[in-house]
Parts: C-alpha cells; structure tokens; sequence
C-alpha cells in the first residue's frame, strides 16, 4: 500500500461511494421509465471493482459480464459516456447502440449478457498479450456451470495462459441459490481441479481484495500461467430492476470499509456520510444532464455501424 492505510482506506471509500453512486441514479432512472432496458445492477461488488483496478496497468485487459457499468467506470470511462449510453443517446460509448449490458472500450473490452459469454473470450485475448500483461475475466457462480467455463479453465492451465479468472460469487444464479444448482461447495475447488492456484476472499473487504490480487497476478505476469480468484459478495439489488421479490443480502462493502475507518481509524462517521451524500448529487445531476443536453441517434444512421464504407 503505496499511501499511509488511512489516507488509501479514503480514497477507495470515495471510489467505492462513486460506484453505488452512480448506479443508485441509474436505478432512479430507471424506475422513473427514463432509462430503458432490462437492467441488472452491481450493488454490493464495489470493493471487488475498486480493488481490481487498483491492481492493474494501463495495459492490461478487462472482460465482464451482464452488470459491467462499476468496471467500465472505475476502468477510467467517462461516466457521461457510460449513462449516456444507458440512456440510449448517439453521444453514449457505443452510440447509443449496445446498452446496459453490452458496453465496450479500450481497456474493458467488453460485457455480455449471455451467461460466461467471454470467459472464453478472454482467454483467447490473452494469448495475444505481451509479456507481463494480463487478462481479467470476470463472471457470477452461475456461470461456473456452463460448459465454456470448463473449457477456458482447462486451455488457460494447460496454455499457461495469463489470466486471471475472477468469480464475484452473491450466492445467486439469477434467481437459484447456490446450494439450489450445484452440489460443488466453492469456486475456489475447481483451482485444483485444473491444477491452478486458487483462493477465496472476502469480496466486502477491499483490503482483502487488494492482497489477494496482487499476490495471484505476480506470478501470472512472469509466465507461470492462470489464478483463479472467489470473491464472495453480496448481491443488494434483486436480480433485475422490476424484479420485486424480496431480497435480502448482508454484507455491504461500503459499511465494511466505514467501520475500519470509524472504529479504527478515528474518522468521523459525518465526513463519510458526507462523501455520500455528495457523490450521490453528482449521480443525479448527470443522469439529469444527460437526459436534457445528450442527442437521441437517428435511426437512419444505423448503416454505418453495419457496413465499412466503400470508395466513392
């Protein structure tokens, strides 16, 4: 840790409080029928988000899966971009075009809604790395049940592929718990299976989250090949917006990290109410501005995200 631990415990408080932040205005959005799509939520990840990026270089790789607005965010994404997106606008990263759940950029390459959809993805992406770059491919537990899964773990062991496979495991796979769909206790144990090093962490903590991920990328970036990492999480929103059962999760990370600052670190409670507070004005201030200056696509235009122009 670079910084003194209660000046670092700061800011990835505050990064931690963008991410909810940002997705709490997208849900308001949402719900008042401003933001269209089936949206799914990363409530509950941000010490995982916050952690990874901390880990990570401008050069290496990220893939995600059906909730990837955190990472695009805390990757470095304009978050006007992002919302515009959502909001289906022609300034949007993908012009409007893609989506919630299908975002793409330069250093996260892209999201998905088909369940482990680039786990596969990303291993093919990381063969083609230089050296000392590595890939992320982050997924749910229910994905681990797909056949892909399998696939990709058992190339990237016998490859040595650089990457690392991140479980963000809630419990949940859509609306089955864990113990509803496999009769494997953890993610961690197929790391052995495959004959690759695994660990499991508190995927609340993101101090847990840092160590843990520093220590699995080293030796990926000197060649010795894949890590697989479980992240246990809790999921703080249903499944999908509108879905209205009831959902209870304990374990919110931002508490985590407010009592380790409160109650160890002498920070006054108020000044982190304050940061969220604040964050969470500049969330709905954007997807209000959005909403009023960003310019709808004109469908007559779609052409040119289909066919390569051809010469005059």
């Amino acid at each position: 840790m670079s910084k003194p631990r209660r000046e670092q415990l700061l800011v990835w408080h505050r990064e931690m409080v963008r991410l909810r932040a940002f997705e709490e205005a997208v849900a308001r959005g949402h719900r008042d029928g401003q933001l269209p799509g089936l949206l799914h939520l990363a409530m509950g990840g941000e010490a995982v988000t916050t952690g990874l990026f901390n880990c990570l270089t401008e050069t290496d790789r990220v893939y995600s899966a059906h909730r990837p607005h955190q990472h695009f965010v805390a990757s470095g994404v304009d978050p006007r971009l992002v919302m515009a997106e959502l909001a289906g606008r022609e300034t949007g990263l993908c012009h409007g075009r893609a989506g919630t759940m299908h975002l793409m950029s330069d250093r996260v390459v892209m999201g998905t809604g088909i369940v482990g959809g680039t786990i596969s993805l990303a291993v093919g992406h990381a063969v083609t790395q230089d050296d000392g770059d590595v890939v992320v491919a982050l997924f749910g537990d229910g994905a681990v049940q797909t056949g892909t899964f399998h696939e990709s773990m058992n190339l990237a062991a016998l490859w040595k592929v650089p990457v690392l496979f991140l479980c963000e495991n809630n419990g949940w796979a859509e609306f089955s718990s864990r113990d509803e769909h496999t009769t494997v206790g953890g993610v961690v144990r197929y790391g052995e299976l495959y004959n690759i090093p695994a660990r499991e962490v508190d995927g609340t903590d993101v101090e847990a989250v840092v160590e843990a991920i520093h220590a699995m990328l080293g030796p990926i970036r000197e060649g010795q090949g894949p890590a697989l990492l479980e992240c246990h999480i809790a999921r703080m929103r249903s499944h999908y917006e509108g879905d209205f059962r009831e959902q209870t999760s304990d374990g919110d990370p931002l508490l985590t990290i407010e009592a380790t600052l409160t109650e160890g670190l002498g920070v006054d409670a108020a000044q982190l109410e304050g940061v969220r507070e604040d964050e969470l004005a500049r969330g709905i201030e954007l997807l209000e501005s959005v909403l009023a200056q960003e310019p709808e696509p004109d469908p007559a235009d779609d052409r040119r995200f289909l066919y390569a122009a051809g010469d005059a």
